[in-house]
């Protein structure tokens, strides 16, 4: 080999060497970055991507609405299991216990929340438990038409309501009934049909001066309630369904047995008309009452 050849293959040699020297540092630097970056991988710290999971809870369906005296208690797991995820819990955003039930009426919010090992999903289910009242039919009266409409007017009573009568709205209170729109001997329509409160009167108790309940009116007019009949049956009852908003959701329903025989009610009434008043200190929601109607037989 010529001497110049070996000076120039010298000199290149001596050059790669001082680059890889001086890269030494940086690449140092690089190796330690990856290795650090494959620990917080591993401990779940950085996570590498949102891993597949399913969130299975079980005792509780969504949207479901629950019978009064129904007990719940939600059961959850994670599928595929995995140690390294936790799971947090949470009933209308407090930290729920696995394994407690649940009975009290309300409405419910249930978040689970699934996290680690590169996992964070969440699911919510929502569902509500209905609790008793007592209502009961004061009078009512539904009048059909030949032409298929009808009008209706009912007033129920209701006793000891689950909240203070000072939570109460006409928006909170539905009738639910239902109609029979048409009928032949192969075809039978049954619709139901929902009324809004019209008015809310609370009573008081003559002797204590406690509010102890209030009169519900219900009403609809021809022009807009159409039906050949009503229908009542096991099938198709007639109830009160709504919500209570106060510091706790209590959704009710209740079942109300509505009779042509108004006879029925009429010692309901006298006893209604003896023991309370209506108060109207901020006792009448919805439409007033006409005027001079302040005690009950005036307003029945």
């Amino acid at each position: 080999m010529p001497i110049v050849d070996t000076i120039i293959t010298v000199q290149n040699r001596a050059a790669a060497s001082g680059v890889l020297m001086r890269l030494f540092p940086v690449l140092r630097k690089v190796a330690w970055i990856v290795i650090m970056l494959s620990l917080l991988i591993e401990t779940g710290c950085i996570s590498r991507s949102h891993k597949s999971v399913t969130i299975i809870i079980k005792g509780v369906e969504n949207g479901r609405t629950y019978p009064p005296g129904t007990v719940l208690k939600p059961m959850i797991q994670v599928e595929p299991k995995t140690a390294r995820i936790a799971l947090q819990v949470y009933l209308n955003g407090l930290p729920f216990a696995l394994g407690t039930t649940i009975q009290e009426p309300g409405e419910y919010q249930l978040r689970v929340e699934a996290r680690g090992n590169g996992v964070h999903k969440a699911e919510l289910v929502y569902f509500s438990i209905l609790t008793r009242v007592n209502v009961k039919t004061v009078k009512w009266s539904f009048r059909p038409y030949p032409d298929g409409t009808a009008d209706l007017e009912a007033v129920l009573v209701m006793l000891n309501p689950p909240v203070s009568v000072n939570q109460l709205s006409p928006s909170s209170c539905l009738l639910h009934l239902w109609i029979q729109l048409e009928s032949t001997q192969s075809l039978k329509v049954v619709q139901k049909v929902v009324l809004e409160l019209e008015r809310m009167v609370h009573l008081k108790n003559r002797t204590t001066g406690h509010i102890e309940g209030t009169l519900l009116y219900f009403k609809a007019n021809r022009d807009s309630f159409k039906a050949t009949q009503l229908v009542f049956d096991e099938k198709y009852p007639a109830h009160l369904k709504g919500v209570f908003y106060g510091s706790v959701l209590k959704p009710f329903e209740e079942r109300i047995y509505i009779s042509n025989r108004n006879s029925r009610n009429n010692s309901l009434i006298r006893d209604l008309v003896k023991r309370y008043t209506i108060d109207l200190d901020g006792g009448v929601l919805g439409k007033p009452l006409p005027e001079g109607v302040d005690t009950i037989d005036k307003a029945l």
